[in-house]
């Protein structure tokens, strides 16, 4: 599968369509992370999405959980938080519910 870097991001695509995208390290604060959780609420095909090691913390944890909500988002199976500022409770929650979809 091809690979292409863009802005610190790196995606994994089949066909034209986006199914992982790894922003790992990519220096992530609330503006990059209003984008990102913007798309995962209309996302119906990325499965895998990689956002350690960024400056994510409970409240950006607890957007991503709302988008993931967000018209019941079946698509996303995989959410790697690791490496974040203590994401705490909601951040289990928001990881929980990326393996639960795994599953149904």
């Amino acid at each position: 599968m091809p690979y292409f870097r863009a802005s610190d991001a790196v995606a994994d695509v089949e066909g034209d369509v986006l199914v992982t995208l790894d922003m790992y390290d990519a220096c992530l604060y609330s503006e990059g992370l209003a984008q990102v959780t913007a798309a995962l609420r209309f996302n119906t095909a990325c499965r895998a999405l990689y956002l350690g090691r960024n400056a994510i913390g409970p409240e950006g944890a607890a957007e991503i959980l709302v988008a993931l909500g967000h018209n019941g988002n079946r698509t996303l199976q995989a959410l790697y938080l690791s490496g974040n500022r203590s994401v705490g409770r909601v951040g289990g929650a928001t990881r929980e519910r990326a393996r639960t979809r795994e599953t149904n």
